[in-house]
């Protein structure tokens, strides 16, 4: 599943490339979540792949919280860690799609300045 390629015969307009757009306003890590490692009261570690190029993340480990305000998903470069949040009534439907036969990516967006993040988990047949 080829999900990040960007073709380089797209067209250039005042904004330049779609690509540079992208790598403009902040860099995209997707991994490719592999196996669940543990499974600790609100807590769910995955082991992960990169499945982008310059991505770093090799594991994923879920937090389920329930305070109102989560923090911000993060990701640690040096470690390869990404750090998620979830509120707690998620719990229950996070893990299904978690522990899925599918395959799951963690997409992970920060901006330039480090300044906002999001991050997604997706599943594909």
């Amino acid at each position: 599943m080829e999900t990040t390629r960007i073709s380089t015969d797209q067209s250039v307009d005042a904004l330049g490339t779609v690509s540079e757009r992208l790598s403009s306003s902040g860099t995209l890590s997707v991994a490719r979540i592999t196996k669940q490692l543990r499974s600790e009261g609100d807590e769910l570690v995955f082991a992960a792949a990169p499945a982008r190029v310059g991505t770093t993340a090799r594991r994923i480990v879920v937090h389920f919280v329930y305070s109102a305000e989560r923090p911000a998903p993060r990701l640690d470069a040096s470690t390869g860690i990404i750090d998620l949040y979830y509120p707690q009534r998620e719990h229950a439907e996070a893990q299904a799609l978690l522990n899925s036969r599918k395959q799951r990516f963690c997409y992970f967006w920060e901006s330039t300045r480090g300044h906002k993040s999001h991050a997604w988990i997706l599943s594909a047949p």
